[in-house]
């Protein structure tokens, strides 16, 4: 009498069956070692990829937070001079003082007269446009309001519009200040 062997045949391709045996549990085995092999390479692949690209995120922020940080230390200190030498003599200085100097654009004669008199803030130095890859691109500035000197960083796009508006009120105020008579003594 022969003994048979009950074998659970197992779904192939999903049409084929093939018998359960110890040869094709080996193949079996050895496919879901490739198949989670290759999933532990993707997702180490991706988690690096991703970490890499969020440290180069960081690190570029960080670029653009020090430039601005040390250009805004280099303006603190021409719009300390220019502060000192107003409380000292009451007007702006013909030249702006300070190693710093160099990098700005200063007001021209007329330009500092206007920001004397007038009664809202007025730009009186400006350096270049500083390019930042994150953050907009901006330049730093020193304004005059009143009797008190102050250094910001203004984008690119605020500059433009806050010195258009004030050439224009300049423009106005040359205007008013030629128009009227001469006063006598």
């Amino acid at each position: 009498m022969l003994i048979s062997r009950v074998v659970p045949e197992l779904p192939l391709n999903g049409s084929r069956y093939a018998p359960l045996g110890a040869e094709n549990m080996d193949e079996r085995i050895f496919a879901s070692r490739v198949r989670a092999r290759r999933r532990w390479i993707v997702r180490t692949g991706s988690l690096l990829l991703v970490s890499g690209v969020l440290l180069a995120l960081l690190v570029v922020w960080r670029r653009d937070t020090q430039t601005i940080a040390v250009l805004m230390r280099m303006t603190r200190g021409s719009a300390a001079g220019v502060q000192a030498h107003l409380d000292r003599t009451g007007l702006l200085p013909p030249a702006l003082p300070g190693d710093e100097a160099n990098n700005f654009i200063y007001a021209s004669y007329a330009d500092r007269f206007y920001a004397q008199h007038a009664n809202r803030p007025v730009i009186i130095a400006a350096t270049r446009s500083i390019g930042l890859l994150l953050r907009p691109n901006g330049r730093c500035v020193i304004t005059l309001e009143g009797d008190k000197v102050r250094s910001e960083w203004m984008t690119d796009t605020a500059f433009s519009a806050a010195y258009k508006a004030q050439l224009h009120r300049a423009a106005q105020f040359e205007q008013e200040r030629s128009s009227r008579p001469p006063q006598l003594p």
